[in-house]
């Protein structure tokens, strides 16, 4: 009876031992990324330039120039998943150049400006609106980026420009917010769900 209960108290004491050496590897083995890795990382997603990387508690915060202009990028120290992604600042598309708009210029009249037709004609992108992108295709912008599920997709207007708001329910059961433009399709901010 007494080697019973021997036994039964050795086969305890291993499984708590085992059971706590795989407890304790498994919390030490959570290493947070070195900037080298991170940078690495948000490279790979986000093709572009990294032109400032620092560190804010568990979370890296790189500034990312890209084509379409300059992000701000925040990421998860430990994980590696991007938690936000913004524009804070719009590339202009180059001037055009060449002999077609200068005889435009002087073929206005000098009266023109005080003429209250003067604001649109003077800028044809306000006169000319751009084409959107549907809802379904903005809903399939996030889908192909996140995959899971579409929740809602809603559109909205920043600062003059449209954007699609597409929830969407990830395969790992978390929620993003994709704002994207609805211009361009491009994805221009992450909000993740807590």
């Amino acid at each position: 009876m007494m080697n019973m209960k021997m036994v039964g108290a050795a086969a305890v004491a291993v499984i708590l031992i085992v059971g706590g050496w795989q407890l304790l590897k498994q919390m030490t083995s959570a290493q947070p990324l070195t900037e080298a890795e991170a940078a690495a990382k948000v490279e790979e997603l986000y093709p572009g330039k990294i032109v400032e990387l620092g560190k804010q508690q568990d979370r890296y915060v790189m500034a990312i120039d890209r084509d379409e202009g300059m992000y701000e990028v925040e990421m998860d120290s430990v994980t590696g998943e991007i938690v936000s992604m913004k524009r804070t600042k719009e590339h202009k598309p180059p001037e055009p150049q060449g002999n077609e708009q200068a005889p435009e210029e002087p073929s206005q009249p000098e009266k023109e400006p005080d003429s209250p037709e003067s604001p649109t004609t003077n800028e044809p992108s306000s006169t000319s609106p751009a084409k959107l992108i549907t809802q379904e295709e903005a809903a399939f912008i996030a889908l192909k980026r996140f995959g899971g599920e579409i929740d809602d997709v809603e559109q909205v207007e920043k600062a003059g420009i449209s954007f699609y708001l597409v929830e969407v329910e990830t395969g790992d059961d978390r929620e993003v917010t994709v704002e994207i433009n609805a211009i361009s399709g491009e994805i221009t901010n992450l909000a993740w769900e807590d």
